[in-house]
């Protein structure tokens, strides 16, 4: 929907992966999800995925989340 949010979103997934101890492919994977999360939201960070929320891009096709 809109790119904005998505440069400063893939480091901060970046950071956390980080911090919670994960290697260099986790790392980049969050990094990518909360990017991807952050052009999916017509803002510039109400987009951010929670924790709990951090699975979902990697759900099947067909999958409802409600």
């Amino acid at each position: 929907m809109d790119p904005v949010g998505a440069g400063d979103a893939f480091p901060a997934g970046y950071l956390s992966a980080l911090l919670d101890g994960e290697g260099v492919v986790g790392r980049l994977e969050r990094g990518v999800t909360t990017g991807a999360f952050a052009v999916a939201s017509p803002d510039d960070w109400e987009g951010a995925p929670t924790r709990a929320e951090l699975h979902l891009l990697g759900a099947p096709p067909g999958t409802v989340v409600r």
